[in-house]
């Protein structure tokens, strides 16, 4: 049939206002996988103001095949995620979520998995601090890089294949390489000038001209990588059960731990999103 009507649980992630007054929201759906769908109504319509981004909703669809047309006639909330708007972090860490799904269209159009653990990810966001908001917008983003294939490898350096010393503790055990997009030895880093002015980037001695840009990655840093590998969002839990105590290996979430954490990560998401997250560069 080319006309038909149709229901499905839907992630609501972004709206845009279209012509004449409708508006168009895009929906990523374990069934149908990411769709976009008309609504129309003015101002005071009950179904536009309920269509909103970062709603889960099981969501009434007419669609007509022929025209590639799709219309919302009606939702039902299931969950509405309220807190999300309490904070500007909270918030920006959602909308960072849903630009990744619909940039990447959905991993690549893993459904279930992407909308289980942005619903997860939406879930621990509610209440989150802002220090535990970036956290669990590091863990979704890990997450999504592991299902893309392009979770890095923090056990060898991407430039000799070696795997890195472990040194002391207040020493980097290994270095990101922010244009290698990848994890590099201590030797390797080494080999690079570090009288550079610029603070964590080092000239490379055959490209003086270019200085390539390192993190530091020491063993809290990579404890907290290695937790959003094994534990994802649990692990995100036992953070804030523990006050984000080092208690059980867990590393403390403090303010230098918490920036490096997040330049490493969002650089692999940019890069997994060909550097189109507009959110990211807010």
């Amino acid at each position: 049939m080319a006309e038909r009507n149709q229901s499905c649980d839907g992630l609501l992630l972004h709206a845009k206002e279209g012509l004449s007054g409708s508006r168009i929201v895009n929906i990523l759906t374990a069934e149908q996988g990411l769709i976009d769908v008309f609504v129309f109504g003015g101002a005071k319509s009950t179904l536009r103001s309920l269509a909103s981004p970062f709603v889960f909703a099981k969501v009434f669809i007419y669609s007509d095949n022929i025209k590639n047309y799709k219309k919302l006639n009606d939702l039902a909330i299931i969950e509405s995620f309220p807190g999300l708007r309490e904070t500007y972090e909270r918030l920006l860490s959602a909308e960072v979520v849903a630009e990744f799904i619909l940039k990447t269209s959905a991993c690549g159009g893993e459904y279930h998995a992407v909308m289980s653990d942005a619903l997860t990810a939406f879930h621990l966001l509610q209440n989150a601090d802002d220090s535990m908001a970036d956290m669990v917008l590091c863990c979704f983003l890990w997450r999504m890089l592991a299902i893309l294939g392009l979770e890095p490898d923090l056990t060898s350096c991407i430039a000799c294949d070696r795997e890195p010393e472990r040194s002391g503790h207040s020493s980097p055990l290994f270095w990101y390489s922010e244009d290698r997009i990848g994890f590099v030895c201590s030797d390797c880093a080494d080999s690079y000038n570090r009288n550079s002015t610029n603070t964590g980037q080092f000239e490379h001695p055959h490209y003086t001209d270019r200085p390539e840009r390192l993190v530091p990655v020491d063993v809290d840093l990579q404890h907290l990588l290695e937790l959003f590998s094994y534990q994802g969002f649990e692990g995100i839990r036992n953070l804030s059960a523990v006050d984000q105590c080092g208690l059980l290996n867990l590393p403390s979430i403090n303010e230098e731990l918490a920036k490096k954490t997040k330049r490493i990560v969002f650089s692999l998401a940019q890069s997994a999103a060909e550097g189109s997250l507009l959110t990211l560069k807010a």
